[in-house]
């Protein structure tokens, strides 16, 4: 039998390097077992599975590139070092037209189980509280993505189709402001008459 399996023609089987990668990502994590262990989480979230952030795209077709890698800092805290990349389709506010808005974001969470440990989380760590496991992946990325979008979506000036009427009403403004700002003008005339 060991001659038979020395000389079999079958395929080998070469497995990829076991990591703690993750291509597809899980639905729910417990984050402070993942820091414990050390892992990383890669992949991308559908924008359409986020049901806070979608009813403000005007597409909610693409995704977000994100990784996180867990771990325990020095000090004992369970951390999250986290990257997102993706492309927002908005609203812009100023002409009504769709613009995409790049979001490329870089953040660090400290986990705590209670609002009480938030005090005692080191400055450079936003606090994200944990309040029952497992919890959703995509609640910690829309949070941060909700967190990226501007207040007034608003294309770049130079870029945007109603720039052409912005410039006339601020120079019409400014000629009537400079009016504006000497109301007492006339008195100095009518000292002048007495």
């Amino acid at each position: 039998m060991l001659e038979f399996f020395d000389t079999c023609q079958t395929r080998r089987y070469n497995p990829p390097p076991m990591t703690s990668h993750h291509s597809r990502l899980p639905l729910h994590i417990d984050p402070f077992r993942l820091a414990h262990t050390g892992q990383c989480l890669s992949g991308t979230i559908k924008l359409n599975q986020m049901p806070r952030l979608s009813p403000l795209l005007t597409d909610s077709q693409g995704g977000v590139e994100i990784v996180l890698e867990f771990s325990i800092d020095p000090a004992g805290v369970a951390i999250v070092n986290g990257r997102l990349q993706t492309v927002l389709p908005l609203v812009c506010q100023r002409c009504t037209e769709n613009m995409t808005w790049p979001v490329r974001s870089e953040f660090c969470l400290g986990l705590v189980s209670s609002e009480a440990s938030i005090e005692g989380l080191p400055a450079q760590y936003e606090p994200y509280l944990v309040e029952s496991v497992p919890v959703f992946l995509q609640d910690i990325i829309e949070d941060e993505l909700l967190l990226a979008l501007p207040q007034i979506p608003k294309h770049d000036l130079s870029e945007c189709p109603a720039r052409s009427y912005l410039s006339t009403d601020t120079t019409e403004q400014s000629s009537s402001e400079t009016d504006t700002h000497q109301p007492f003008a006339g008195l100095k005339d009518l000292i002048k008459n007495d």
